[in-house]
């Protein structure tokens, strides 16, 4: 079996020579119930649905899911991915051009993308049939892993912006002076043109905008644009701070699951690799 991808691309000449260019490289090939070919831009580049690169373990891992899913006959529905999609956009409004773009965030192309959401999907029923019930979280479990991993809940700041352009009958030093004293009147606080309120995380905050996590609730600062002056509000702000038992719960439950799959998962795949091969190009 070939071990290389190859996107042959003519280039129109005196000589019509023709260039070739590797395009992808199959890192392995697990055969068993089907045959599913990883690639090394699977491994480096592609991204899951949460935005993470996966190891090739569990990549492995995954392609051996899913063609137990199959072997096992999990019911699937064919347009599944259509129907994620369209459900996606109905939900926030957005094109299909939006979506390709998600996907290509993801290091995918449309097609790829609708094979991920059809693959994740079959992994999720089929990892949920067989071990999310097998795990009852009691109480006892959720206290004691909150003492030992607790949620924060990371700073924060609500903020809201306006902006007012530059005025050539004034200098810019004497027009910021105005809108400052503006600003300390609270009578006319009200008469800029407010953006709605926004959080943000402290941490977030990108490296020109960082001077907001530095301000105090019920503050102003106002920065020189490259058109007008950008007014800030900081609304509030709250300091990183361990979230309660109860706001943490779902949180524990999620992790607590999921930290008991992987355990089962391994040991899962430990049966059932004796049925498949993984094959790695010499």
């Amino acid at each position: 079996m070939k071990n290389l991808l190859i996107v042959a691309l003519l280039f129109y000449n005196f000589t019509l020579d023709a260039k070739l260019f590797v395009f992808d490289q199959i890192k392995a090939v697990v055969l068993g119930k089907g045959i599913d070919i990883i690639t090394f831009s699977d491994e480096f580049d592609k991204k899951n649905l949460e935005g993470n690169i996966v190891p090739f373990s569990r990549l492995v891992r995954n392609c051996i899911m899913v063609q137990q899913a199959a072997d096992e006959k999990m019911p699937i529905e064919d347009d599944i991915a259509d129907d994620f999609i369209l459900n996606m956009q109905r939900k926030n409004k957005i094109s299909q051009e939006e979506i390709q773009s998600l996907f290509g965030d993801l290091g995918r192309t449309f097609a790829e993308g609708k094979d991920l959401l059809c693959r994740s999907e079959i992994l999720r029923r089929f990892e949920g049939q067989r071990f999310y019930s097998r795990l009852g979280v009691t109480e006892g479990m959720i206290l004691e892993e909150y003492k030992q991993n607790p949620e924060h809940q990371e700073a924060w700041c609500k903020v809201r912006v306006a902006y007012v352009t530059f005025d050539s009958s004034m200098t810019k030093k004497s027009q910021k002076e105005a809108l400052e004293k503006k600003l300390a009147d609270k009578k006319s606080f009200d008469d800029f043109d407010w953006s709605q309120d926004f959080e943000l995380l402290i941490q977030d905050l990108a490296q020109d905008k960082e001077f907001i996590g530095a301000m105090k609730s019920d503050s102003f600062e106002i920065i020189e644009g490259e058109n007008a002056f950008e007014l800030y509000y900081l609304v509030e702000k709250h300091d990183r701070e361990v979230r309660s038992l109860e706001d943490s719960k779902a949180a524990i439950i999620d992790r607590l699951t999921r930290r008991n799959n992987e355990v089962l998962m391994q040991e899962y795949e430990k049966l059932v690799r004796k049925y498949y091969t993984v094959l790695l190009p010499v």
